[in-house]
């Protein structure tokens, strides 16, 4: 073991074990395991999702326009990401976005904040777009987008004097 990994393990040794149960706990909650590597543990958490999670992605993608949906869990946020076909319009997106929200229960919406991001690239008949939308617990049924405008900068006028 080189000097580095000596001074880290000296420093991080008597934390692990101040939280012995509760790390415990969270590995086991997290469906991580515990993988040694010499004298180093390393926690492998599993990136698997819920079966709720599963359904509503099939939900989503059997839509004949959407290309690829994902969900993601970040604490109390769920991040939706859903990529559609190139020619699938803005309002299009939105709209099966919106239509999204009917598949996650009613226990899930007043617990969540969900983010979702939407988007489909440009082709010669369609311009692509990419945009977030959020819907908070709080909030009222839909889902608030941001203003997908393009910022111009005005141009200023000299004045002679």
């Amino acid at each position: 073991m080189s000097n580095i990994e000596d001074k880290v393990e000296k420093l991080v040794k008597p934390i692990i074990e101040s939280l012995g149960y509760e790390l415990y706990d969270c590995i086991y909650l997290k469906e991580g395991k515990v993988e040694t590597f010499g004298t180093t543990k390393t926690i492998l958490f599993s990136n698997k999702l819920s079966p709720e999670e599963k359904e509503i992605i099939s939900q989503i993608e059997e839509n004949e326009i959407v290309e690829e949906a994902t969900i993601r869990v970040s604490g109390k946020v769920i991040y939706v990401t859903i990529t559609f076909v190139p020619a699938t319009t803005l309002v299009e997106g939105q709209s099966i976005a919106l239509a999204s929200l009917d598949y996650f229960s009613e226990e899930t919406l007043n617990f969540y904040d969900l983010e979702y991001m939407i988007q489909a690239e440009d082709t010669e008949d369609a311009e692509g777009f990419q945009l977030i939308g959020a819907k908070n617990v709080s909030g009222t049924g839909g889902i608030v987008w941001n203003n997908n405008t393009p910022f111009e900068e005005e141009e200023e006028e000299v004045s002679e004097e």
